[in-house]
């Protein structure tokens, strides 16, 4: 299953980009729900099961289509660019030291 995404432009690396995961587990038939400090590389690996292999790369800044409320940071090495794809705009990407 994949989902498609507009590419907005490019974020951090996986280890900076840090977000609130909610977990829920059920336990005696009821539904606890625990907040879990994550970032991209520890979100993969424990919740994908995805060890990433380049955790340097950037990370694509991405949205649903139509719905801008919502950035995902998505490392490079997941996403499959179709061929169809074209930038619309020049793409200004800043450099920092990793």
């Amino acid at each position: 299953m994949f989902k498609i995404y507009q590419i907005r432009s490019f974020s951090d690396i996986p280890q900076r980009q840090t977000f609130d995961f909610t977990k829920e587990t059920k336990e005696n038939g009821e539904i606890i729900r625990s907040i879990i400090k994550y970032n991209l590389i520890e979100y993969y690996r424990h919740e994908k099961n995805i060890e990433l292999q380049y955790p340097k790369l950037f990370c694509l800044e991405c949205y649903f289509l139509h719905d801008r409320r919502d950035p995902k940071h998505l490392p490079m090495e997941i996403c499959k660019i179709l061929q169809w794809q074209e930038c619309e705009r020049e793409v200004k990407i800043n450099f920092f030291k990793i």
